[in-house]
């Protein structure tokens, strides 16, 4: 262990006193202690420990800067009896007025009631607390504050012993308090969230994904049930996004832009030993995604920018040759590394960063790569394939397709099962007018993401209500289309379950609420609604020129009447017009219910 001199004793003692009167004046004195108690905690590392005292002793200290950042952050006395007489103050943000650059952000005036011979600081703590709720993340919220008093501006720290009778005699306006926020203050600031990894973070109960937020289609490799996985082979873990607080003002829960929000991203980890779960390090300098997939500014579509949500992406400032073709020259040197801009005055520490690209697209890493390999050993012949198209020779005659088909439908519709419907991993629905989305070349007007992926049980039953009543004086036969998610798995068709061995689970609670999530219109048509991964695997089965055949067999049944077909529902509209998809969420935000009535 090593001797301190005289000396060394002697000048520490004197740093430390200044360090000390410093933090008098600036009213900063909590911060001084807590940095004393850091230096004195690490002096007690001078004795050896064993690793798992060592451990014990990191948790404690941990532990302990949790609570007392928690404690300075969001912790609020309330107003004492017997302190003089109640006062109530608002808050007003001049932060615009006041900043060299611009500033957008303007707080709502707080009010907030305290007591004239209360402590400032009291009342200060408590409009940080109210407003920071509102306009910050939990992780990240703003702590520094100026006052503009008549006798200057003077921050929040400085007024904190001040009584509130003698801030309101310094007030120019009575009872409004001007304030300016000092965001630049909140950079590097400790913070708990930085003491663990991403998946092992909490949220206070006040703060939580909003419903509107939506579910992010997730990478191949995702996989919901996690086992023990081998040293650093890389897998995902699902994190809300709400973990991730950014700048703090950006990723909070009253967000409202962008007006598309993940819900969760999807973090590329490994195991090793020592601590256990780790970010996994990805080969930046590799071409991650490949060129087909690549997205160029002005030709990306809402679909395929939504597709990218909580996905780790790659861009590059400069086009990537096609690999595929013959190289006219020396290829040029993709520079991943790009520069970042910034959106808005750059002065201002809560400035969006940019990133400009020449293309941008889904990373396709190690976890991704061996689940499309082993789901391409998985493809079979039969409607049960999972993923991936048979080769052309494997492929069904037409008669062979329509025979086999038809006998799933029938079976679909024949009273001794229940029909059911495969929702795959991509979460997605489809539907529209079927005679004028079966062509080649032809889309779905309705397409409906954020589905939970699994077994959904389907119906069709006269509606009801006012409005299907005064249908029916019309001499039209109103239906309800119902989908309701029943469990994960599959469905295979030459297994069908049997009538009331499956338990719908709609959304598990009675009054949550109907959203519509898509619409089309049907001029004197067909009504489909379809699981588009199990649609997929339906067609493949087929000639690939065959699209419009293999659909057309949906409705013409030779007048059986049916309405369940392999991959959802196929009907005759009783009118013409509009019709709109409604769904419900369950509380983690996926559809788990959806209802049309044609």
């Amino acid at each position: 262990m090593l001797q301190a001199s005289t000396k060394d004793v002697q000048e520490f003692a004197q740093k430390l006193t200044e360090e000390l009167n410093t933090a008098a004046t600036s009213g900063k004195i909590q911060e001084f202690i807590s940095g004393l108690k850091k230096i004195i905690e690490a002096t007690v590392w001078t004795k050896a420990f064993d690793s798992t005292e060592r451990d014990t002793y990191h948790s404690r200290i941990r532990e302990d800067g949790i609570r007392e950042i928690e404690a300075r952050w969001w912790h609020t006395e309330p107003v004492p009896e017997n302190t003089g007489r109640r006062i109530s103050l608002e808050f007003c943000d001049l932060t615009a007025q006041h900043k060299t650059w611009r500033v957008e952000e303007v707080w709502a005036p707080e009010t907030v009631e305290c007591a004239s011979f209360e402590a400032f600081a009291r009342a200060a703590q408590r409009f940080r607390v109210q407003a920071d709720r509102k306009y910050r993340h939990p992780f990240v919220p703003s702590t520094g504050f100026d006052a503009l008093l008549k006798s200057g501006r003077t921050s929040f720290d400085s007024l904190a012993s001040r009584f509130i009778a003698d801030i309101v005699a310094d007030l120019s306006d009575v009872g409004v308090v001007p304030y300016i926020r000092n965001d630049e203050a909140n950079q590097g600031q400790e913070s708990p969230w930085k003491e663990f990894p991403a998946w092992e973070r909490t949220l206070p109960a006040w703060c939580s994904t909003p419903n509107h937020w939506i579910e992010p289609i997730p990478p191949p490799g995702f996989a919901d049930s996690q086992g023990p996985h081998p040293l650093r082979e890389q897998y995902y873990k699902k994190v809300p996004t709400l973990f991730i607080p950014g700048n703090g003002r950006c990723i909070v829960s009253c967000a409202k832009k962008p007006d598309v929000i993940s819900r969760a991203l999807f973090i590329p980890v490994h195991e090793i030993r020592y601590p256990g779960t780790v970010k996994a390090i990805l080969n930046q300098e590799a071409d991650l995604v490949p060129y087909g997939a690549h997205f160029v500014p002005g030709k990306v579509t809402l679909d395929a920018a939504q597709a990218l949500l909580g996905r780790v992406i790659q861009s590059s400032t400069e086009p990537r040759s096609d690999p595929d073709e013959f190289p006219a020259g020396k290829r040029r040197k993709v520079n991943k590394s790009v520069q970042t801009e910034q959106y808005g005055d750059s002065r201002d520490p809560l400035a969006v960063l940019a990133v400009p690209c020449a293309w941008v697209g889904a990373a396709v890493l190690p976890a991704d790569v061996k689940a499309l390999e082993i789901a391409a050993g998985m493809i079979s012949e039969g409607m049960n394939a999972s993923v991936g198209k048979p080769e052309a020779e494997d492929r069904l005659s037409s008669s062979d397709w329509s025979d086999k088909t038809m006998a799933c439908i029938r079976k679909l519709n024949a009273d001794g099962f229940d029909p059911v419907v495969e929702v795959g991993p991509d979460g997605m629905f489809v539907g529209g007018d079927l005679g004028t989305s079966k062509g080649d070349d032809d889309e779905f007007e309705a397409e409906i993401t954020g589905a939970q992926p699994g077994v959904w049980s389907m119906s069709v039953e006269p509606a009801e209500g006012e409005e299907a009543d005064e249908d029916r004086l019309m001499h039209l036969d109103p239906l309800l289309i119902r989908f309701v998610w029943a469990s994960d798995g599959s469905v295979d068709y030459d297994a069908l379950p049997r009538p009331g061995s499956i338990q719908a689970q709609s959304s598990g609670d009675p009054h949550a609420t109907w959203e519509v999530v898509g619409s089309f219109s049907v001029d004197s048509g067909t009504v489909c609604l379809f699981s588009k991964y199990a649609l997929d695997n339906l067609l493949s089965t087929g000639k690939e020129d065959d699209r419009e055949a293999m659909l057309e067999a949906f409705f013409d049944d030779g007048g059986e009447g049916n309405v369940f077909v392999p991959s959802g529902v196929v009907t005759a509209s009783s009118s013409d017009g509009g019709f709109e998809v409604e769904g419900r969420r369950d509380e983690d935000g996926q559809i788990v219910e959806l209802r049309l009535r044609v």
